[in-house]
């Protein structure tokens, strides 16, 4: 079970993807289809966690981009 802070954390997140999902659906497909798998890990316990090497990621690397599915380490190796 996820901790009081954790839980407002996703609860923020999930509020913040659905925007995006609605809001880019026309515009920008790709982010909202982002934002829904995104909304997906939320609800299958697995957001937050990189999908590439599956190390837990830094506040504030989704703070900015709630829709992002690799930490920083590894989204740089591929880039």
């Amino acid at each position: 079970m996820a901790e009081p802070s954790e839980k407002l954390m996703l609860d923020a997140r999930l509020k913040t993807l659905s925007r995006i999902n609605s809001d880019c659906k026309r515009r920008d497909p790709q982010r909202a289809t982002a934002a829904a798998r995104a909304i997906r890990r939320i609800h299958n316990g697995t957001y937050g966690y990189c999908m590439s090497c599956g190390m837990r990621m830094a506040e504030r690397e989704t703070e900015h981009r709630p829709e992002r599915k690799e930490c920083s380490r590894c989204e740089l190796a591929v880039a």
